[in-house]
């Protein structure tokens, strides 16, 4: 079986935790492969992630199934049309790479 593969975007919250390395195990314990890769800095937004560039361009050069999006833990009740205007742009790339894309809420 081909193993899934996704791509996580986010912050420490996402790192720190080893949320893929995490998900991997969980699939790996019902006999599921799971590939990943982790862009992430502290305290970032995907607004941030989208203007640094590195995450549009592993979408578009991945073939990932998946693109798990995390925001910045505050933003989403601080600014959620912040929020959603962020995942909107990101959406669209992820659609058009052919993935799926999901919300990893902290």
């Amino acid at each position: 079986m081909t193993p899934l593969k996704a791509l996580f975007i986010g912050n420490s919250f996402t790192a720190r935790n080893d949320l893929p390395g995490l998900i991997a195990r969980l699939a790996a314990a019902k006999g599921k492969g799971l590939e990943h890769r982790l862009i992430s800095a502290g305290g970032a937004s995907l607004r941030s992630h989208w203007n640094a560039g590195e995450a549009l361009r592993a979408i578009n050069a991945g073939r990932y199934d998946c693109v798990v999006l995390q925001e910045q833990s505050t933003l989403p009740v601080k600014n959620a049309r912040r929020m959603h205007e962020n995942v909107r742009h990101f959406d669209a790339a992820i659609k058009a790479a052919g993935a799926t894309t999901v919300l990893y809420m902290t």
